[in-house]
């Protein structure tokens, strides 16, 4: 069964004239909502009905719809270009001044989507940061005086419910449709580790992709709510048709200090000392956190990796992962997005070499992988922010939804094997639409 991919999202419409001025408006607001409450809010109120959503522990960002937004091929280049006009940027705080991107699988073939939002919300604890744009500095004040309302206006009922163990959704996996039947997968991954043992690639990541289709249309919100209780840990998201929880994150940048934790390697929930001395597994993680480590070197004064790796887990699975932490020098600062594209795409989700790699999946899999695989996050004016893998994700239609999973596969690998934990993974996801 095949289809259209609708990973591929869709351009911004930039056919219409840029803004040549911007004006920025900020103010602390008190807030006890929690995020979901707000999303409610934001949805009754019509000011924004499908708002960006990133939320973590000790994170919870809201953004509206873009104010300026752009597909390109140059998405480091945004922030500068953005503050440059900024008419009173020198009298506001570039650390709140945030905008979101979704950067494809191969951001050399595919173009980058951001966007600026004209207000968003970060919760501090019983407060809210918020930050208005507008072409106009009255715009900005009365789009802040409306939020300032909303926020004011409501009572919390409590905040987000308490986190939820491990969903067990194994017996829905049947709903499924698969783009390609087992067999035609289990073909595919016999050829990668063939290429693998002839010498060509040291790691190569096959994905499989399926499809749902929903009695009725998807309940974001709600969805969202599921996600940050099952994976309280992950970064629960949701920007455009994307809806997800990512355990991986890509890089994060604050000030002078940086921080990676790359994943490979996996197992199920309950088999986490076999996974750590899997010499598969460590092979397949090894690889990812060399080259995190090498891509990273040249931009910053020092790389610190821990000396093993540990254990992530994520509902039904675990994970391999290992914590590498930088600093930057303090003059000549990359950017959070400059260091992301310094790394992306990882052997993680691609394979060693990186572009030979980049190039044999797009042979092998039956379809481009546009997002999935690519990074999500926000970046602020003063280039501190975060990036985070776009898997466990699912691309949202009107009545169906679309989910992808990958598995890193090495000379050690088994066809059997993996195709086991490319399911294990696709059923990890559900729990987005089933409740």
């Amino acid at each position: 069964m095949t289809g259209a991919n609708p990973l591929e999202i869709p351009a911004y419409d930039t056919s219409g004239e840029a803004p040549d001025a911007l004006y920025v408006d900020q103010a602390r607001v008190p807030c006890a909502l929690a995020p979901t409450e707000i999303i409610a809010l934001l949805a009754r109120s019509e000011l924004e009905a499908a708002p960006t959503v990133m939320i973590r522990p000790g994170l919870a960002l809201i953004g509206g719809r873009p104010v300026v937004a752009a597909s390109t091929d140059r998405p480091a280049d945004f922030g500068a270009k953005v503050a440059a006009k900024m008419v009173n940027y020198s009298e506001v705080d570039p650390k709140r001044i945030y905008f979101f991107g979704l950067v494809p699988f191969d951001p050399t073939s595919q173009k980058t989507q951001i966007s600026l939002p004209a207000f968003s919300i970060t919760l501090e604890g019983v407060s809210a940061s918020v930050c208005t744009i507008g072409t106009t500095l009255q715009r900005a004040q009365e789009l802040m005086v409306s939020i300032q309302r909303l926020l004011g206006s409501a009572v919390s009922l409590g905040g987000d419910p308490a986190p939820l163990g491990a969903p067990r959704v194994a017996a829905v996996l049947p709903a499924l449709a698969f783009t390609e039947d087992d067999s035609a997968w289990l073909e595919k991954a016999r050829s990668a580790i063939e290429l693998i043992r002839s010498g060509r690639f040291e790691k190569l990541v096959l994905s499989r992709r399926s499809l749902m289709e929903l009695s009725e249309p998807l309940a974001r919100s709600e969805s969202l709510l599921r996600l940050t209780r099952y994976y309280p840990g992950a970064l629960s998201f949701s920007f455009r048709h994307l809806l997800g929880a990512t355990p991986e994150l890509l890089i994060r940048r604050e000030g002078e200090s940086l921080e990676s934790h790359p994943l490979a390697g996996t197992a199920s929930s309950g088999d986490e000392a076999a996974l750590l001395a899997s010499v598969k597994d460590n092979h397949e993680h090894r690889v990812v956190v060399s080259h995190i480590e090498s891509r990273l070197a040249p931009l910053v004064e020092r790389v610190e990796v821990a000396s093993a790796p540990s254990i992530t887990s994520f509902g039904d699975i675990c994970h391999l992962g290992t914590q590498i932490k930088g600093f930057l020098p303090p003059s000549q600062k990359p950017t959070s997005l400059e260091l992301l594209l310094a790394i992306h795409p990882t052997p993680a989700v691609a394979g060693v070499p990186q572009r030979e790699a980049v190039v044999e999946i797009q042979s092998l899999e039956d379809e481009p992988r546009h997002y999935y695989a690519g990074a999500i996050g926000y970046e602020n004016l003063a280039g501190d922010g975060e990036w985070h893998l776009v898997i466990r994700t699912v691309a949202i239609g009107d009545r169906n939804v679309e989910f992808q999973a990958g598995v890193g596969i090495v000379a050690e690998s088994d066809p059997m094997g993996e195709l086991a934990e490319v399911q294990s993974k696709l059923t990890s996801m559900l729990p987005i639409v089933i409740a």
